[in-house]
């Protein structure tokens, strides 16, 4: 069986992946125990970092792997620490599937930080 060959057009660029959005997110812990978290007693949260992306005009939406088991009780400061973290992770995939290093900040903007609940 031969390889696929992929057709090639000279003078055809392939298009430029559009960054369109960036967030991190804090959420209660999905894996924790459901119990307590219906009473509204949530110990455990989330950080994730996400990107909305367009990839040849195909919206996508590209995340870090997150982390999870956060104690709801720890200080901003350790939360901000997590969220920088989940960003940098993030950075690498994009980086790596070709947005412009131009466009992506080296830290984490706290404008990009929302709560989900």
């Amino acid at each position: 069986m031969s390889p696929s060959r992929r057709s090639y057009e000279p003078g055809r660029r392939r298009s430029p992946i559009e960054l369109r959005g960036i967030r991190v997110a804090l959420a209660p812990d999905p894996f924790a125990r459901p119990t307590p978290y219906r009473r509204g007693e949530c110990r455990y949260l989330y950080v994730i970092a996400e990107a909305d992306v367009a990839i040849e005009e195909i919206q996508q939406v590209l995340t870090s792997a997150g982390l999870y088991g956060i104690d709801s009780s720890a200080p901003d400061e350790t939360l901000e620490e997590f969220a920088s973290q989940e960003w940098i992770a993030l950075r690498k995939v994009l980086t790596a599937v070709g947005v412009p290093t131009a466009e992506l900040p080296l830290e984490v903007d706290r404008a990009w930080i929302e709560w989900r609940m």
